[in-house]
């Protein structure tokens, strides 16, 4: 007599993601750099982990994290029935907010280390290329952040064109070209003083 109740959950790519995950030690290395109070309720690193499973499997607004959530095998995603509607975009806005005010260029620098020496992967030569993303209108440049982001600034794109940009550098390995390392610039950087700074 009694009830029973089926459940069907989604598992996708999630077991070969969270491989990867553990074994390069992302958790830790995010715990370590980002700031957090005890007093919070989920750590922030629990909540970037979540919302990085989410782009590499569906890509779904942050208002609809926790339904997307849902549909997945609570194990995969190390989330609970009982917390997932925590996990709304309020959180993960703010959980993001930490990440921008942390060292970045060290947490980078040490997910790419320890993938370089989990995966033993030969950094013998690297290719680096910039791209310059383009923008058009004003912009106000009064506004004060805690911690100051790249700015807009006019320099010459790959077209040879004097116009307001960003600049997006990306170094991979010769070996795989696996990213090792990924930074924004103002845009009327050049390209040389990149490579420069990229290699030391």
């Amino acid at each position: 007599n009694k009830k029973r109740f089926l459940s069907s959950y989604k598992i996708d790519a999630l077991p070969l993601l969270n491989y990867y995950i553990q074994k390069s030690q992302f958790k830790e290395i995010l715990d370590a750099n980002i700031i957090s109070s005890d007093s919070v309720k989920i750590p922030p690193a629990d909540v970037l982990i979540l919302l990085l499973r989410n782009i590499m499997i569906s890509r779904f607004p942050l208002y609809q994290i926790s339904e997307w959530a849902l549909n997945y095998n609570p194990e995969q995603i190390c989330v609970t029935k009982d917390n997932v509607l925590s996990f709304n975009d309020d959180r993960i806005g703010r959980c993001l907010d930490q990440l921008f005010l942390a060292d970045r260029a060290t947490l980078t620098t040490q997910i790419s280390l320890a993938a370089i020496k989990i995966y033993k992967i030969k950094m013998d030569a690297c290719h680096m290329d910039s791209t310059q993303i383009n923008l058009t209108g004003r912009y106000n440049r009064n506004r004060k952040f805690i911690k100051p982001p790249a700015t807009i600034e006019k320099g010459y794109n790959h077209q040879h064109l004097d116009i307001k940009q960003l600049i997006f550098n990306l170094c991979v390995s010769g070996d795989s070209a696996v990213p090792v390392h990924f930074k924004i610039y103002d845009g009327s950087i050049t390209d040389a003083t990149i490579h420069i700074r990229t290699w030391e």
